[in-house]
C-alpha cells in the first residue's frame, strides 16, 4: 500500500475508533445535545491530529507509557462527561467550553505544526533535534500538554460533571505534569545552556513571573527616560524659542517707552 494511502487509511481507522468508542457512552448517558457535541469536539481533534502529525513518525518506536497514560486519562474525562453528566447549573458553560475546547485544539495543532518532522507521541528525541522555541514554544514549553489539558477542562466543564472535574483534577493533571517533567529532564540533558536560558524566561505552561515581572520593569524604565528625553527637549526648545506671552512683553514694553 503506497505510503498516502496507507496514512489515509490510518486517520480513518482513528476516527471511526474514536466514533465506536465515544457514540456509545453519549448514547448510554444524559448529557443531551452538550454531549453530542463533545463526541463531534473530541473527532474532530482526533482527524486535525491526524492530518498534521508527520507520517515518518508515526511508527517510531519508543516508550509510550505516558503518553498513552495521558491520551486514557483524557478520555476517562470525556467518557465521565458523557454517561455522567451535571444538572445544568453553571452558567455560560458552552461559551465557557468553547472557547476552552477551541483554545486546547488550537494549542496542539500549532505545537504538532510547529514542531514538524520532530514531533513525537512519546517521550524521547531524535537524532539532531534542535531545541525548538518558536511559535507557541516562545510563550509554553509544553504547549500540547497545555492543550490537552484545556480540552479536558472544556469538556468536564460542557457537561458539567463533578466525576470529570475530579478525574481531570486526580488523573489528567498529574499524568500531564508527570510528562511535562520527563520531557523536561532529556531537554535540559541534551541542552543545558540553551534550555537553562530559555526555562527562566518560558514556564512549563506559560511565561514565568520573574520573565513578566522583568519585562513590566524594563517597560516602565523606558517609558520613564523617553518622558525625562521629552521633557529635555522641550525645555531646550523654550531656551532658544520665546513665547507667545514673552513676545507680548516685549511689544508693550517697547510701545510704553
Amino acid at each position: 500500500m503506497k505510503p498516502a494511502r496507507r496514512d489515509c487509511v490510518a486517520t480513518v481507522i482513528g476516527v471511526v475508533a474514536h466514533a465506536v468508542l465515544l457514540m456509545p457512552l453519549w448514547w448510554a448517558g444524559g448529557a443531551g445535545s452538550a454531549g453530542g457535541g463533545l463526541v463531534v469536539a473530541m473527532l474532530f481533534v482526533g482527524l486535525v491530529e491526524s492530518l498534521i502529525q508527520p507520517a515518518e513518525n508515526r511508527s517510531v518506536g519508543g516508550c509510550k507509557l505516558l503518553p498513552t497514560l495521558e491520551g486514557l486519562a483524557l478520555l476517562a474525562v470525556v467518557a465521565a462527561g458523557l454517561v455522567a453528566p451535571g444538572a445544568g447549573t453553571m452558567g455560560g458553560n458552552v461559551l465557557i467550553a468553547a472557547v476552552l475546547m477551541v483554545v486546547g485544539i488550537t494549542l496542539r495543532a500549532a505545537a504538532i505544526a510547529t514542531l514538524g518532522r520532530w514531533f513525537l507521541d512519546e517521550v524521547r528525541l531524535l537524532a539532531g533535534q534542535p531545541l525548538v522555541m518558536v511559535g507557541p514554544y516562545h510563550l509554553a514549553r509544553h504547549p500540547a500538554s497545555l492543550g490537552t489539558l484545556a480540552i479536558g477542562c472544556g469538556a468536564a466543564w460542557l457537561t458539567e460533571s463533578a466525576i470529570a472535574f475530579a478525574l481531570g483534577i486526580i488523573a489528567l493533571f498529574p499524568i500531564v505534569v508527570w510528562r511535562t517533567r520527563r520531557e523536561d529532564a532529556l531537554l535540559a540533558e541534551a541542552f543545558t545552556t540553551e534550555w537553562g536560558r530559555w526555562s527562566q524566561r518560558v514556564g512549563a505552561f506559560g511565561p514565568t513571573w520573574r520573565y513578566l515581572r522583568s519585562v513590566a520593569t524594563h517597560s516602565e524604565r523606558a517609558s520613564s527616560r523617553d518622558s525625562a528625553m521629552t521633557r529635555v527637549s522641550a525645555a531646550n526648545v523654550g531656551a532658544h524659542h520665546p513665547t507667545c506671552s514673552s513676545v507680548l512683553d516685549g511689544v508693550r514694553h517697547a510701545r510704553s517707552g
